[in-house]
This record gives structure tokens, sequence and C-alpha cells, in this order.
């Protein structure tokens, strides 16, 4: 008995894939929901508003791109690859642009804003804690998805990548 079905294949290209009748609705969405997660976290960070940043981690759908990709190798989906790689790169550069407009326009010193300070000021944890982080979110997503949990929202919190990109910026 295969441990993945046709119909468990069908199901994730429909979910993460941006093909077919819905592409043009799952993209709008995607980019109405990242300019939106990019605002909200840049002024999470300007205004140090922990629970501001959060918020913006439960709106971004960087996600779903993520594991597009992932699934487009597993696939060998060359187009759905490259088109899920394309959204990851387009939607990064973008929240680090309106981080920095957001960022230009406040213009808030780095000392005023503890989200600023904790992140730039040399005290973050080293390397090897994020990456754990990254493993281990992904390892609850991949039970979720195997017990049909809805975890998907608590692996995008656990492992958002839109906060840190508008600190960049």
């Amino acid at each position: 008995m295969p441990l993945v079905t046709d119909a468990d294949v069908a199901r994730m290209r429909a979910q993460l894939f941006f093909e077919g009748d819905e592409a043009k609705r799952k993209l709008s969405r995607f980019w109405l929901l990242l300019l939106l997660a990019a605002v909200i976290a840049s002024a999470g960070v300007v205004g140090d508003s922990t629970a501001t940043v959060i918020g913006a981690m439960i709106v971004a759908p960087l996600m779903v791109p993520i594991l597009g990709t992932v699934l487009g190798v597993v696939l060998m989906d060359r187009d759905n690859l490259l088109r899920c790689i394309g959204l990851v790169v387009a939607g990064a550069v973008s929240v680090v642009a309106i981080g920095w407009l957001v960022g230009f326009i406040v213009h808030v010193p780095v000392d005023a804003a503890s989200q600023l300070a904790g992140r730039l000021s040399g005290h973050a944890p080293p390397h090897r804690p994020p990456r754990r982080a990254g493993h281990r979110s992904g390892g609850v997503g991949r039970v979720g998805s195997r017990r049909h949990f809805d975890t998907l929202p608590g692996v995008a919190i656990a492992i958002s990548l839109v906060p840190p990109l508008a600190v960049v910026a």
C-alpha cells in the first residue's frame, strides 16, 4: 500500500501550487496577504509591539510557496518549482522594500525599539536554535498533515520569515 495516494498528491497540488482555474485568485490572495503582513510586521517592529509582529506572522502566506517548492522538487514538476521559488524570492524582496519604506517614513532610532535592538545587537542566539526551530516546525507540519490536524498556522508562526525580513529593511 503506498504511503501517498494519488488523491493526496492532488490535494497537495491544489493547496500549494498556483495553477489551473484558481491560479489568478490564489495569486491575488497571496500578494494581498503578503503586503498586509509586511505592513503589519513593519509597524510592529518600529512601534516595538511584539503582539503586532505575531499578528503579522499569522497573516503571512510565505509558507505556501515554500512548501510548494518542496512539493515541486518531490514531484519533479519544474514549472511549479520555478513558480514557487520565484514567489518566495519576489515576496521576500517585496517585504524588505515595504519594511524599508515604513522605516524611512517613520524613522525610529534602533535604540528606541527593542524589536530592532534585540535583533541587531549581537545578543541574538547562535544560529543553531533557529535551524532547530525550523526542523521542529517542519516536523510538526508533517505530523499534522499526516493526521489531518490543522497545524499550518502554528507552523507559520513558529518559523515565519516576514518579521525578520522587515527588520532587514
